[in-house]
């Protein structure tokens, strides 16, 4: 493992002198990071876990610091990330992972009965964290499939969008989170 990661970092120090910063959104200094978080020594924050997961299973390993360097080298494209979370038959998707103060956040819920909605079924945002009583905004979700528009924090940091089944809103009742940043923060 140790061999694979110092070959890998060798490969991203290479490939940052050979290509130009704007070559790609995702760096060789992302590569780096993820490397480093994986190595151990230096930890990743939130907006980065959220933004380097890039073959998307849920983890952040040398397997994607080596699609990081393949999009680098032009040899692949960045994926596209969309937040989402799934309960049961419900699933809720966020347009993407990071806004900008105050941007409309584009929520799609998806599997939502009218019973559920009935019962008090919740959409709420906090920040990341944040007791279940400190919600930053509360949304009833719609029944069906249906995208909502909510505007983001006006503050920097990262959120949390969770879907509870009822109120009280609590461990109990929560049914889904999804992580998203604010503020362009990587």
């Amino acid at each position: 493992m140790k061999k694979i990661i110092s070959a890998l970092l060798i490969a991203a120090m290479v490939l940052s002198l050979a290509l130009p910063a704007s070559a790609s959104e995702i760096s060789t200094m992302d590569a780096l990071a993820i490397l480093r978080h994986v190595a151990g020594t230096v930890p990743l924050i939130p907006q980065q876990r959220a933004r380097l997961d890039l073959n998307n299973d849920g983890e952040i390993t040398t397997a994607d610091a080596l699609v990081a360097l393949r999009i680098v080298a032009g040899l692949q494209e960045a994926p596209e990330i969309t937040p989402s979370a799934t309960a049961g038959n419900i699933t809720v998707t966020l347009n993407k992972p990071i806004y900008e103060r105050g941007e409309a956040i584009q929520v799609t819920v998806s599997g939502m009965t009218q019973r559920e909605v009935n019962l008090g079924a919740a959409l709420a945002m906090y920040n990341e964290g944040a007791l279940h009583r400190d919600n930053l905004l509360t949304r009833t979700p719609p029944s069906g499939t249906q995208t909502i528009e909510i505007a983001a924090p006006t503050h920097n940091g990262v959120f949390e969008m969770r879907l509870y089944s009822s109120v009280p809103y609590s461990d109990e009742s929560i049914l889904l989170t999804i992580t998203f940043s604010v503020g362009g923060a990587r």
